[in-house]
């Protein structure tokens, strides 16, 4: 079977702050929710999924100018959703290495600030490092896998496939897992919430590392069956169902972490366009990151948006070396508990 992995690839690295998911090996304490508390990601996947990181930096650094206006609104958009409100807590989910967060305004303006992400060297390790001492003394650092999920689902996905006697068998044993796998029941205790969660950029890549992950495995181990390509589709729905499960789950979770009177800032892409360069892609693709039409489609009632605002933001602009244009819708939404 031949996954086009294309997109996903391009959808991995799709910004800074590109949720590099975390080894359960450190504290939950702070949550009291069914799930496997000795379950790790494969160091083989962490070393795949962290390089991916490094190339977003890297890309980050190379487009910086036309990026610009993407970090600059985002910024803005930050603080103005900061205003009203506590200033005890804010955790920031998914943070990477806070290119568009305003790390420094929120610990000037917070009490305390969580960084949530596994990437703590070149990721929020180094976003902290670039505050001043009294500021970093602020600032923690949660290595936390914000769906809580995905070790759990890529270890089994990868036992369903080290088993398989096909790739058929493999993929059909994939999709069974995936209908089938119990998410969490969320209960943060008080002490443990925040009055202003940011989960910028988030939930369009959740799950996409293991997919990418998961795929390449199936073909190294079995190559191209053809038997197996009538269950591309199924395999497509699939991976669409279950992301779409776990988002939902993610966003449970954001709203049972939030104190009542807080706010939440809520940015994603919502659509890529893309087209080649130079003959080496002659389609103009546009690749929609939820089944929702919107981001606001995804609250299903659990929150009021209090603000909305959207842009574009041009992730590969013209003139690059990568022979492809990209560029991605965003929204953001500044939200409250109903």
């Amino acid at each position: 079977m031949r996954f086009k992995n294309f997109n996903f690839l391009i959808l991995i690295i799709i910004s800074s702050s590109l949720s590099i998911y975390l080894l359960k090996t450190l504290n939950y304490s702070q949550y009291n929710c069914r799930r496997s508390r000795d379950v790790v990601y494969p160091q083989e996947f962490l070393r795949f999924i962290n390089g991916v990181g490094e190339q977003s930096g890297q890309m980050a650094e190379m487009f910086k100018i036309e990026w610009s206006d993407h970090i600059d609104n985002s910024r803005r958009l930050i603080m103005q959703g900061a205003q009203g409100i506590a200033r005890n807590r804010v955790i920031i989910m998914g943070a990477g290495n806070c290119m568009e967060i305003p790390l420094e305004e929120l610990a000037q303006s917070f009490q305390s600030v969580i960084l949530q992400d596994l990437d703590l060297g070149k990721g929020i390790g180094t976003a902290r490092d670039s505050l001043s001492l009294d500021l970093q003394s602020k600032v923690a650092l949660n290595p936390e896998d914000v769906s809580s999920v995905g070790a759990l689902f890529l270890n089994g996905a990868l036992e369903i496939i080290n088993s398989a006697v096909s790739e058929e068998g493999a993929v059909r044993g994939i999709i069974d897992y995936m209908n089938n796998i119990e998410l969490f029941e969320w209960d943060i205790s008080i002490d443990e919430k925040a009055d202003y969660i940011v989960c910028s950029l988030l939930l369009s890549v959740l799950m996409l590392g293991e997919f990418v992950y998961l795929e390449r495995k199936i073909e190294d181990i079995f190559g191209d069956v053809e038997s197996a390509l009538a269950l591309g589709d199924n395999w497509a729905r699939a991976k669409i169902d279950f992301k779409s499960r776990v988002i939902d789950n993610v966003i449970d979770k954001i709203a049972a972490s939030l104190n009542p009177g807080g706010k939440v800032f809520l940015a994603d892409s919502v659509i890529q366009h893309a087209s080649g360069l130079g003959g080496v892609i002659d389609t103009v693709e546009r690749y929609k990151f939820f089944s929702a039409e919107h981001l606001r489609d995804l609250l299903k009632g659990r929150f009021n948006v209090d603000y909305e605002e959207s842009w574009d933001w041009p992730y590969l602009p013209e003139g690059n070396s990568f022979n492809r244009l990209s560029e991605y819708e965003i929204e953001t939404l500044i939200l409250s508990l109903p």
